[in-house]
């Protein structure tokens, strides 16, 4: 689970490359691209960036079901102090304002959807003033924000989109990778920290979880079956049961398609079928996102946990993933 850059820094003669170029110009030979080649974060930065799948030959049949090269900080080093690309990402947001089904953005500062012990609670209303959070001179909400829905009308259940879910996520994974101009704050306007909304499930060790309505998350693995693929995380945890346990769920492929997430299916199968082929290598595990409550079931020969969701489609709007 990281956050993936744009471009890297090779030399002075490569100052901004994709990983994609990098890839063709390892392959085309080029001296700048070797197996010893650092990448990365910038000409000021000594941050490594980890470029996956950067030696892979795509014009192989073998190599068909490889993910197209990504860039990841993958060793997680922090940026230098000299390193300007969380600040220009955060001038770059100044003055930005956005709304989806789980947070208002304006500019750096976010009022994420969420309460304590409840989780997620995407809801709409019409504000009736302008919102202030902090004393920054970003602090005041727009009016544009408002709403034209009267004050008095009750307030809306706002419809979930999987884009949506994926965005706060990515904006997580951007505050692991470094940036630390983030502002949070909850639907009452109180100031709130990421670990209030996620919870992770260690892969090495086993995970006692509190089972908060909130955002888990932790390195997994897909299991191809014939029509549907296995979903697993990685590490084992502890829900007060007699034994330590492992969470999976199973995704049809019918399913996904007539839900809209055809493109997951698809992803996780090339995943699947990569831990076939590397079962050692990285990038054939991911990081998966669940939000919501796990529940423990029992039956005469086994006690398992599953995702507290009512059946696969109501599961599918509530999982992401993301490279690993």
């Amino acid at each position: 689970m990281s956050y993936t850059y744009e471009k890297v820094y090779v030399n002075s003669n490569y100052p901004a490359v994709t990983a994609e170029q990098a890839n063709l110009y390892f392959n085309d030979g080029n001296p700048n691209f070797t197996l010893s080649t650092i990448f990365k974060c910038g000409a000021n930065c000594s941050a490594e960036i980890s470029c996956a799948n950067y030696t892979v030959d795509f014009t192989k049949l073998s190599s068909v079901n490889k993910r197209t090269p990504y860039l990841v900080n993958r060793k997680q080093q922090p940026h230098d102090l000299g390193c300007d690309f969380w600040e220009t990402i955060a001038n770059q947001r100044v003055g930005q304002h956005s709304q989806n089904a789980f947070y208002t953005q304006n500019s750096n500062e976010y009022v994420i959807e969420f309460l304590k012990n409840k989780g997620l609670v995407p809801t709409q209303t019409a504000p009736k003033q302008k919102k202030q959070f902090g004393t920054g001179p970003q602090s005041n909400y727009s009016a544009s924000m408002k709403t034209s829905r009267s004050q008095s009308q009750a307030p809306k259940k706002r419809k979930r989109h999987k884009r949506d879910l994926k965005s706060i996520i990515l904006l997580f994974e951007e505050y692991l990778a470094g940036n630390k101009y983030i502002t949070l704050y909850d639907k009452n306007s109180q100031s709130i920290k990421f670990a209030d909304i996620f919870e992770k499930i260690d892969w090495r060790n086993k995970t006692t979880l509190s089972n908060h309505p909130k955002i888990y998350f932790g390195q997994a693995k897909a299991l191809k079956f014939e029509n549907y693929i296995r979903v697993q995380f990685s590490g084992k945890v502890d829900l007060k049961s007699e034994h330590d346990k492992t969470i999976s769920f199973t995704l049809y492929k019918s399913t996904c398609e007539n839900s809209g997430r055809k493109s997951l299916y698809n992803e996780l199968e090339k995943l699947a079928d990569a831990l076939i082929t590397a079962p050692k290598d990285a990038s054939s595990y991911f990081t998966l996102y669940y939000e919501g409550t796990f529940k423990i079931n029992s039956s005469k020969d086994k006690t398992f946990v599953n995702l507290n969701q009512a059946d696969i489609p109501a599961i599918l709007d509530h999982i992401e993933i993301t490279p690993n």
